[in-house]
């Protein structure tokens, strides 16, 4: 199968192993007034052809003890429960949810996997990284939504600092 998308894929490598797979996907899983009942219709059905299409998270169970504001905006799939809490605790969780109103002013979807030693993002429609019109003069409005996507990629790799360093920690002898 062939899957190809417009975004970036960043890999980084963990300083400790995952035993398990650990996928985060975004969404508006709860309907709060007229506007998220819409956005909650869309999110679910592109949640629901994500699941039938794909085998890894077919294969992996859905987890439901997340913080509750959490849980409206994210769907999480594991297949270590007890190491997902170390490696998704509530901080990490509000450092997530901090990203959202980034993600939506630059357009962007986001996707985290978590598996062996390395964290995935993926951030699709993402097109800071290869802009055609990059060779252009831009002024200084351009240049800095450029910088703050980029950052904005990397605050997503540090909110999970904290939780790996603990995850070393308690997987030391």
């Amino acid at each position: 199968t062939l899957v190809a998308f417009e975004g970036t894929l960043l890999r980084v490598e963990l300083p400790v192993a995952c035993r398990g797979t650990h996928r985060i996907i975004p969404g508006v899983f709860v309907a709060t007034n007229w506007k998220t009942t819409i956005e909650k219709q869309v999110s679910l059905v592109a949640y629901k052809t994500l699941l039938k299409n794909d085998e890894q998270l077919k294969q992996l169970d859905v987890a439901n003890e997340m913080n509750v504001t959490f849980q409206e905006r994210f769907k999480v799939h594991t297949s270590d429960e007890a190491e997902l809490k170390a490696v998704l605790p509530e901080a990490v969780q509000k450092e997530l949810l901090k990203l959202l109103p980034a993600l939506a002013k630059h357009d962007v979807s986001m996707q985290l996997l978590l598996k062996g030693q390395a964290l995935y993002v993926v951030l699709q429609r993402n097109r800071y990284v290869a802009e055609e019109r990059m060779h252009l003069a831009l002024d200084d409005e351009q240049l800095h939504s450029i910088y703050a996507g980029l950052m904005l990629q990397l605050r997503v790799i540090e909110a999970f600092h904290p939780a790996i360093a603990s995850m070393k920690k308690t997987s030391e002898p």
